[in-house]
């Protein structure tokens, strides 16, 4: 017989099954035996694998190779796959097979997409090469030689050249390429030399002017600006030949420098009137030559024209420095040249060349501007002077304003807009903005300022809004959208005019507001353009409304609170709107309403008079009056014909009459204790009862007159809510109320209640009802919501009142319920009792139809609500004992259930009868919510009487409250058949049922509260003792010689008895076949809840174990694995209750025994050696057998662990596990388990168990259990050898017993670890050629013990003390074992991590002679020592490769690359020359495995390591500075990037080499700039310059453009950075500097403009050499 599962043959087995694995054995055939040689080939070539002694794509093919030979299919089962676990397990043992060998991608893909960037910028490269070699000749050098004959032949003007260059340009683009035009760079570089010479000769006019004085001084200066001015002309009209562009800027230069020319000027006609009168003549007279030609070149414009628009700007800055302040005179002057630019604009109105108008407009706006500029600076306090308050800032506002009008006006024409139709609107749009910044600024300077301080000020910032409002006025017809910031700063000056009558009262600065806002109204009607009309109109409503608002609230909190401003605002806003508003625009009528709203209520405010009932009279009145004249006009419009949707009189009336309805709610808050109570009824009081009510009644009827006319029911709920405020004033009058709390809920019931009778009225009407007419329109436009007609109009409104006189009754008792009292006792209940008839009438009348109410459920749940509110407010403040609370609770959820049931068979009978048919059915469902909310209570009651401790709790909460939840839960359960109430059912019972097993009594002890009336219940018969005590002392709730853990014992044996009675139900439904279907089909989670039961019994187990409980527990167990249905659950059960029994026994010792830990780890042996056998006997799945065998004896090895642990410590049962890990932590911390025989034998049966089971499996799982039993089977001999070392040989004598244990027995314990590797090992070799997974499994747990082998043997060393004659031949066999064994290993399964193994001992025997023989060697030799083990891994390294043993080069190369990382760790942490060589020496080692392994890796390493030399001997010569981290790092990276060239595209080359440069440059040129002149002598600038000329010449030797511009540019800043030093040091050395470099700049560009070509060719030849550099 073979079994192909176990690819064994089973000729013994005398079954048809296989006596390992179970699976069905097959006959001796040809085609079952060729389908186990086929898998046992698979399985060994899957051990290769494994091993690693072939590569995944070996066994790959040969996997291939098998399946494809494979030529006959086997009828019976071949194993095709392992079973469902072990294919798992397999696949991630595979998985982690792979993981071995991962190595991350993202760092190849990056370095794979750089290594192909550079390649296609190579192949691309050498293609175009290719391509110029066959076609050498091209358009470049068509135009070099184009331009090199024109250099030879100085541009002769006709033969062959001239015919090249036509046939270039054939070819060429055809866009403008004239020479003559410049480019934008060419602008920058005309500017920048201008800039310096300019620059330049100011610092020497500094010179000479503080060499010279007084006329001599101004003549000199001014003739050296006017100079530059006829220069820079000059030099225009010169180069305008060769490119006009370059002329009108040189030209444009010139002008701008004529303003500075004329403020030198204006020093000389201070200093002298006369001279400078003649010169100012003269140098005019210049001026207008030096225009005419200045004109010629901008486009040709008039120098009439550009004279005007220039010149009287210049003469009117002349008399500026003789002026002192004069800000009127300053202004007047700074007017001078808006009125120039007006002119301007007047003259050239009709030029037709448009170019030349923007130039002569360009120069008057500039004029204008420089003028306005001096007029300020040459002030005597200059710039300081625009201060708010100083008058010459309210003078330049208006100046600026007006030059913006003036801009505005002029770039609104439509000739403007005709020649510029781009930037005309533009520039109108922010001269527009001007305008109005101008006006808030003097806005902001006005508010800013003391009324009164600065008259003149004041009136001018308020007029200055007034002007800009002209402004913009007069510039509406060019752009009606001006109208918006004219008004705007209309209302600006209104505002501040207002402000400068009244100063401290901000209120009425707003009635200026109100009279532009109300003077806008009339203005609008008399207009005749539309828009205008629509836009005035608009801006009339706003600031009319924002008057009103701003005159009635202080937005700013200042002033006083009169509201004086609210009447005047409001008087102008109704008095104009209504006079405006007429029929045609009735419109204004709403706004006329509210100013006459506001003024009103202002006017009562002033009167003075007290309470609400002013206000709410006015408002009466008002309703009147509007509905009066509403009538009239709607009387009047329907006599005219014309159609009456907007009546803005009847919604003024109605709108202000709701306001009323609603402001009389302030009547409620009346102060009822203020009222004499139980006053004499006269007629005093009641004419003023009368007085107080009259208001909100005439409300109420003018509403309720209102409705008809509305068709709404919201206004008859505000009728009958007027009435309802009306009459609660007379209840506080005569009533005797008490507080007013109470009586204000019993108000709003009693007031609930007597609407709903009113509502339900509705039931007396007969026939069909009336169609619903629509509601009124508001505005024209929205209809009034809940249109009704006929008596439902006032029912209905009734009835919503009646309504919200609910809840805010429910509002005011929950109040009250927070502070109750025992005189509003009587008010609340009744007022309860009131709401609940009220709920009742709207559940049966029909006055609460519309809302839906007659016959619903949620009426009828609320009159349940309500009469269980009345019931709580009845006993609130004088709470009944638990006990009884609990008893009734449940008494009354009976009950309940019982009306349910009765509910449930004539609710729809009542719901037909109701006119509610659909909510019949839906009736039971309120008294079973009322079963559900009581189980809820009695389910949270616990958590509020057993107090803050949860002992106590199990001593005094009765057993009633979770057993009656838990009953209320079952009868839901059996109403609604639902599993998930029987759940919460058999929940509630676990703690019933500890609270009974503690309590000994379902009903519980009788409980008295110690802070009456409910405030910490304690027991009846404790109460002394609570009182003399604490009520949370345990004396007070604990029996004579009972204990907290006494109690606990009875809980938990309470939890195990209801698991037990759990298990008997669900046993007993099982078997009793029930009429009823739910309850057979509750055995399973009868069942399920015994099992948690248990679960928390076990759980409970964990810190207090019971004899008792445990016994219940296996009994509840049993009883569940006689079950069919249960016994999963059953045999958990068993396994738990086993457990908790010898948890028990084993704490009812003094002392933890020796029996526990091996018991335990034998039950698990024979669950793992019995399951395969009970799994065929009981015909069950193997595989579901063996797993939960073995995941059984896993717990049960846990535990047998931790007690072997803790033998022979002192149990404590209140915290039983939590102890057993303390002593098994202590125990195993001391080594006081090498004085007990428990933990070797446990182990050892335990490695038992784990052979066992590994043998069951297949694959990875047999290799897992192999490996773990090797650990273990290990572990048991090496505690083994401790206990006969300890017992026979020598005991401890410190208190460190570990210390002891390897100073006196360490050699022998590592040759005992170095013995279990080579027995590992030599089993592992014997189970290879039967059990490659156990083979596996063997080799991984022979490893961890060689690991521990050298652990061991450097803990031995560590401990410092010389070896003895019986110590060091041990330790050495120990090593040389392991070193053999791994051997032993590299040489036949070829493992690299052996080879690892070999390195470290070899570097461990180093360490263990030095530490025993060599202790004075420094941490410098011990790099050495590394250093030289580095190279002569270097050496294996190379043989390994030469060999064909690809791991144990792999092993050692890496070895020897960590080894530089360990001379870092060793050395000490400081800079020394020794250490710079050793890093030298690293270097050197990273560069001999880049050369052996051809690795740019090694060779970056070897980089980074000649580089870490580099600054650590610069550390040790004390050199200090960025530049000393940063330089090595610039330079490696340049090394890198030389390194990896052939591997990075251009663009990354680049970027290395330049970021690499910066650093190597960067600091020391910036130490070089910013420390200039601080050193004593210039060495670091000449070292700085010597280092940039060594990278100029590397990248001339190297031909890398990077390296050449790098260290040409910090080349050019060091000379530059001299330079600036020297001549911020001697003003004429800057002069010299700043003039040449700008005259060599100027002249640059002149000759580049004569000579443009030439220098193209020039241009062209330097790019083209260097286009094949790097």
């Amino acid at each position: 017989m073979l079994c192909l599962t176990c690819a064994e043959p089973r000729i013994e087995a005398p079954e048809s099954t296989c006596p390992v694995c179970g699976a069905p054995l097959q006959p001796l055939t040809t085609d079952s035996l060729e389908s186990l040689v086929q898998e046992r080939l698979q399985r060994k070539i899957s051990a290769l694998r494994a091993t690693r002694l072939i590569d995944e794509p070996t066994a790959t093919r040969l996997s291939d190779a098998l399946v494809s030979a494979t030529a006959v299919s086997v009828a019976a089962p071949l194993p095709e796959a392992p079973l469902t676990l072990e294919q798992k397990a397999d696949a991630l043992a595979d998985k982690l097979a792979a993981l071995e060998d991962w190595r991350p991608t993202w760092g190849r893909s990056f370095f794979q997409s750089l290594e192909d960037r550079a390649r296609e910028e190579r192949e691309a490269r050498h293609q175009t090469l290719r391509r110029e070699h066959r076609a050498p000749r091209g358009e470049d050098e068509l135009d070099l030689a184009s331009d090199s004959g024109q250099a030879l032949f100085h541009r002769v003007d006709a033969g062959a050249l001239g015919g090249l260059e036509a046939m270039a340009a054939l070819d060429g683009d055809t866009a403008d390429t004239s020479d003559s035009a410049p480019k934008l760079h060419e602008y920058v570089w005309w500017f920048l030399g201008a800039v310096l010479v300019l620059g330049g000769s100011l610092m020497g006019v500094r010179e000479a002017w503080r060499a010279l004085g007084g006329v001599p001084r101004q003549m000199l200066v001014t003739g050296a600006l006017f100079a530059y001015h006829a220069a820079f002309v000059g030099l225009g009209v010169f180069l305008s030949r060769r490119s006009a562009s370059v002329g009108r800027v040189l030209a444009s230069i010139g002008i701008a420098l004529l303003p500075v020319v004329y403020v030198a000027l204006s020093s000389l006609v201070a200093l002298e009137p006369l001279m400078g009168g003649v010169v100012a003549t003269g140098l005019t007279g210049l001026c207008l030559v030096t225009l005419r030609p200045t004109a010629r070149l901008l486009y040709g414009a008039s120098p009439v024209s550009l004279g005007g628009a220039l010149i009287p700007s210049l003469l009117a800055g002349l008399p500026l420095m003789a002026l002192d302040e004069a800000p009127q005179s300053r202004t007047l002057c700074a007017f001078v040249g808006v009125a120039a630019l007006v002119a301007a604009a007047w003259r050239v109105r009709k030029e037709a060349a448009r170019r030349a108008t923007l130039a002569v407009l360009s120069t008057g706006l500039y004029g204008a501007a420089a003028l306005a500029l001096f007029t300020v600076a040459s002030a005597p306090e200059g710039f300081a002077a625009l201060s708010p308050g100083n008058p010459l800032l309210s003078g330049m506002t208006l100046w600026g304003m007006a030059l913006a009008a003036v801009v505005a006006g002029v770039s609104g024409q439509p000739r403007a807009h005709e020649f510029h139709p781009r930037a005309a609107p533009v520039l109108a749009t922010i001269a527009h903005a001007g305008v109005a910044c101008g006006a808030l600024a003097s806005a902001s300077v006005a508010l800013g300022l003391t009324p009164g301080a600065a008259p003149n000020v004041d009136l001018a910032s308020a007029l200055t809004p007034l002007v800009a409002a002209l402004a913009f006025f007069v510039l509406e017809p060019l752009r009606s959208a001006l109208v918006h910031p004219g008004v705007l700063s209309l209302a600006l000056a209104s505002i501040l005019l207002a402000r400068l009558g009244t100063p401290e009262e901000p209120r009425a600065w707003m009635v200026g507001l109100a009279i532009v806002g109300a003077g806008l109204l009339p203005v609008a009607r008399v207009s005749e353009l539309s828009s205008l009309r629509a836009r005035l109109l608009g801006w009339g409503v706003v600031l009319s409304v924002a008057s009103l608002a701003l005159t009635s609230f202080d937005v700013l909190g200042e002033g006083s609170d009169t509201p004086r401003p609210s009447i005047v605002a409001g008087a102008l806003v109704a008095l104009s709107a209504h006079l405006t508003g007429g029929h045609r625009w009735r419109g204004l009528h709403y706004l006329g309403g509210l100013g006459a709203l506001v003024s009103g209520l202002a006017l009562i405010d002033v009167l003075g008079a007290p309470g609400p009932a002013p206000a709410l009279g006015l408002l009466g009145v008002m309703a009147a009056i509007y509905a009066g004249a509403g009538l009239l006009q709607h009387a009047w419009m329907r006599r005219a014909g014309r159609p009456d949707e907007l009546l803005p009189l009847d919604d003024l009336s109605l709108a202000v009459a709701a306001l009323g309805a609603l402001r009389s709610t302030l009547l409620l808050d009346v102060d009822a204790e203020k009222i004499l109570p139980h006053a004499p009824f006269t007629m005093d009081a009641l004419q003023e009862v009368v007085l107080g009510c009259a208001p909100a009644l005439l409300l109420s009827g003018l509403l309720l007159l209102r409705a008809r006319r509305d068709h709404s029911r919201l206004v008859s709920a505000l009728a009958a809510w007027a009435l309802a405020t009306a009459v609660w004033l007379p209840l506080v009058r005569f009533v005797p109320v008490g507080r007013l709390l109470d009586v204000r809920a019993l108000h709003f019931a009693g007031v609930a209640l007597g609407f709903s009778i009113i509502a339900s009225l509705r039931h007396w009407e007969a026939g069909s009802p009336d169609p619903r007419s629509k509601g009124r329109r508001l505005i024209g436009w929205i209809r009034l919501p809940f249109p009704e007609s006929g008596r439902a109009l006032y029912t209905d409104g009734f009835a919503s009142v009646a309504l919200v006189g609910n809840v805010f009754s429910l509002l005011l008792l929950a109040t009250w319920m927070a502070f109750p009292t025992e005189q509003g006792r009587p008010h609340v209940v009744l007022a309860g009792a009131l709401l609940v008839a009220g709920a009742a009438l709207a559940f049966l009348s029909r006055g609460f139809v519309t809302w839906r109410l007659r016959g619903s459920v949620g009426t009828l749940a609320a009159v349940g609500l309500f009469i269980a509110l009345t019931a709580v407010l009845n006993r609130l403040g004088r709470p009944l004992p638990p006990d009884a609370v609990a008893l009734r609770l449940t008494c009354i959820g009976g009950g309940l259930w019982l009306l349910a049931l009765a509910t449930r068979r004539f609710g729809p009978a009542l719901g037909l009868l109701l006119e509610n048919e659909r909510h019949g059915p839906l009736y039971q469902y309120v008294p079973f919510a009322g079963v559900a909310v009581l189980g809820v209570l009695l389910a949270g009651d616990p958590l509020l009487v057993g107090g803050p401790v949860p002992s106590r709790a199990m001593t005094v909460v009765p057993p009633l409250f979770p057993l009656g939840a838990a009953l209320l839960a079952l009868l839901l359960a059996t109403a609604f058949e639902s599993r998930p109430l029987v759940k919460a059912a058999l929940l509630l019972g676990l703690p019933g049922a500890a609270l009974w097993a503690v309590q000994g009594t379902p009903l519980g002890h009788a409980l008295v509260a110690m802070d009456p009336p409910g405030g910490r219940w304690v027991r009846a018969d404790t109460l002394e003792l609570a009182r003399n005590l604490s009520w949370l002392a345990r004396e007070a709730w604990l029996e004579s010689g009972e204990t907290v853990a006494s109690v606990w014992y009875r809980a938990f044996g309470g939890l195990a008895a209801a698991g037990f009675a759990y298990a008997c139900v669900g046993q007993v439904l099982t078997r009793v076949e029930a009429r009823h279907r739910f309850l057979p089909s509750l055995a399973n989670l009868f069942q399920r809840w015994a099992g948690i039961a248990a679960g928390l019994v076990f759980v409970a187990a964990f810190f207090q174990p019971g004899l008792e409980a445990a016994v219940l527990t296996l009994g509840a167990g049993l009883l569940l694995l006689s079950a069919s249905r249960a016994r999963a659950l059953g045999r958990l059960v068993c396994g738990g209750g086993l457990l908790l029994l010898v948890h028990s026994l084993a704490h009812r010792e003094p002392r933890f025994a020796v029996w526990p830990g091996p018991v335990l780890a034998l039950v698990g042996l024979l669950a793992v050696l019995l399951s395969p056998h009970v799994a065929r006997w009981r015909k069950h799945d193997p595989e579901r057998a063996r797993i939960q065998a073995q995941l059984g004896a896993l717990f049960y090895g846990v535990h047998a662990l931790l007690y072997a642990l803790a033998t022979g410590g002192s149990p404590k049962p209140e915290v039983a596990m939590p102890r057993v890990l303390l002593e098994a932590l202590m125990r195993s911390w001391d080594a006081s388990w090498s004085q007990s025989v428990a933990l070797p034998v446990t182990t050892a049966l335990l490695a038992t168990t784990l052979f066992i089971g590994a043998t069951q499996w297949k694959g990875a799982l047999a290799g897992l259990g192999a490996a773990w039993g090797t650990m273990m089977a290990g572990l048991a001999g090496v505690t083994g050898l401790s206990v006969a070392l300890v017992a026979f040989v020598a005991g401890f004598e410190n208190g460190n017993e570990y210390t002891d244990l390897l100073s006196l027995h360490g050699p022998a314990l590592t040759l005992g670890v170095a013995g279990v590797a080579a027995l590992a090992h030599t089993a592992n070799r014997w189970l290879r050629a039967t059990r490659e997974d156990l083979a596996g499994g063997l080799a991984w747990g022979r490893d961890a013990w060689l690991m521990m082998t050298g652990a061991l043997l450097a803990l031995t060393a560590a401990q410092g003390s010389p070896p003895d004659e019986h110590a060091l031949p041990l330790a050495l066999a120990a090593l040389g074992l392991a070193v053999a064994v791994a051997l032993h290993c590299a040489w036949r399964e070829r493992t690299g991590r052996h080879v690892y193994f070999v390195q470290v001992a070899a570097v461990g025997v180093y360490a263990l002679v030095r530490l025993l023989y060599a202790r004075g060697l420094r941490p410098e030799h011990d790099a050495l020592f590394a250093l030289v083990l580095g190279f002569v891994l270097v050496g294996v390294t190379v043989l390994a490769r030469r060999a064909g043993i690809p791991p144990v080069a792999r092993a050692t190369r890496r070895f020897a690359a960590l080894l530089p990382l360990g001379m870092a760790l060793v050395l000490p942490n400081e800079a020394t020359g020794e250490a710079a060589l050793l890093a030298g020496g690293s270097s050197l080692l990273y560069a001999a495995l880049g050369t052996v392994e051809r690795s740019r890796l090694f060779g970056s390493l070897a980089a980074a390591a000649c580089n870490a030399a580099l600054l650590v001997g610069a550390l040790s010569m004390d050199l200090e500075g960025v530049e000393v981290y940063l330089a090595p790092l610039g330079l490696l990276l340049l090394m890198m990037g030389q390194l990896f060239t052939s591997s990075l595209p251009q663009a990354a080359r680049n970027a290395v080499r330049v970021v690499g440069g910066l650093l190597l440059y960067v600091p020391a040129a910036a130490k070089l700039t910013l420390r200039l002149g601080l050193a004593e002598d210039g060495t670091y600038a000449v070292l700085f310059g010597a280092v940039c000329l060594l990278g100029v010449m590397v990248g001339m030797a190297l031909r890398i453009r990077a390296y050449l511009a790098l260290g040409t540019l910090f080349l050019t800043l060091d000379v530059a950075a001299t330079l600036v030093h020297a001549g911020l040091r001697d003003h004429r050395v800057g002069f010299g500097v700043m003039t040449l470099t700008g005259l060599v700049i100027v002249g640059g560009r002149v000759l580049a403009t004569l000579h443009r070509q030439r220098v193209d060719l020039l241009w062209r030849r330097a790019s083209v050499a260097l286009r094949g550099w790097d």
